[in-house]
Formats: C-alpha cells, structure tokens, sequence
C-alpha cells in the first residue's frame, strides 16, 4: 500500500511518488533476487472518484513479468457496493474480501 498517504496528505505528483514505488522495488529485488512482487496499483479515494489514473499506470510499467508482477483492482473495489469504508479510500470488511478475491488468481499463478 504504498503512495496513497503521499497523494493525498502530501499532495505529491504521481511521478513523484511512482519514482519512490520504483526505488522501493529496485531495493526489494536486489536484496531478494529470488521474491516475487505483487505490486498493487494505489487504491481509489474520495469514494472512488479518483482512481490514482495519475500514478497506476505508471507503476503498471514496472510490471516485467519475471519478479514484479502489478494487479489494478480498483474497478472491483469501486463497483462492490460498500467496500471503501470513505474518502480517504480505507477499505471495509467487504473491500477486504474484494481484495483477497481479486489477488487469489495472481497469487496462485505466482506460486506455482
């Protein structure tokens, strides 16, 4: 869950903080060559008005299907009635059902 605070409490650019995403990815996979990374795309906010547009895309990028792998689910959270719990983008119970439903795939592709 990285990069949602930084939108929105520091209002940085999506380029800003994609540069941060990167740079936390390089880290990870030079100190565990091995890992896979299932990087998520950041979840929607002020009730799914904005859906990070701005940033996901962005990060899609570092999808190089060897170590890092990205999964968007904002569309499933924004169209499950009552999974973001408010503006900010918290999620709900149900969100979090949405969440795990939505990786389940990626995760036991990933794990084969």
């Amino acid at each position: 869950m990285i990069g949602g605070n930084n939108k929105g409490i520091n209002r940085h650019r999506g380029e800003d903080f994609a540069a941060g995403i990167t740079a936390i990815c390089d880290r990870l996979k030079a100190k565990a060559p091995q890992a896979k990374i299932l990087l998520l795309g950041v979840f929607p906010r002020i009730m799914g008005a904005d859906k990070n547009e701005d940033l996901n895309p962005l990060i899609a990028k570092l999808d190089d299907g060897k170590q890092v792998f990205c999964l968007n689910i904002n569309d499933a959270l924004i169209t499950t009635q009552g999974a973001i719990a408010d503006r900010v983008g918290h999620v709900t119970p149900k969100g979090y059902e949405v969440w795990a439903e939505q990786m389940r795939p990626t995760l036991a592709k990933l794990m084969r």
